[in-house]
């Protein structure tokens, strides 16, 4: 594994979301008010859609530094 192979911490950070998602739906069942929706709305609605442009971002990193990895020649 080189120092900047980023497959690890996306697969990672993959299953974090997988288990926030876990957790939010048991939260979901027991937290229902509007302060819920507020809190849905302010802090929630835009963390899926952003962590998934941050792991489509590090797959085109990952693709440019193997790229670079290939024409310096590796190490």
């Amino acid at each position: 594994m080189k120092n900047w192979d980023l497959s690890g911490a996306a697969a990672k950070i993959e299953m974090a979301t997988k288990s926030f998602r876990t957790t939010l739906t048991a939260v979901d069942q027991q937290w229902t008010d509007e302060a819920r929706r507020n809190f849905q709305e302010t802090h929630l609605a835009s963390l899926e859609p952003n962590v998934k442009n941050m792991l489509e971002a590090t797959v085109r990193l990952a693709e440019v530094l193997a790229a670079a990895e290939r024409q310096c020649g590796s190490e």
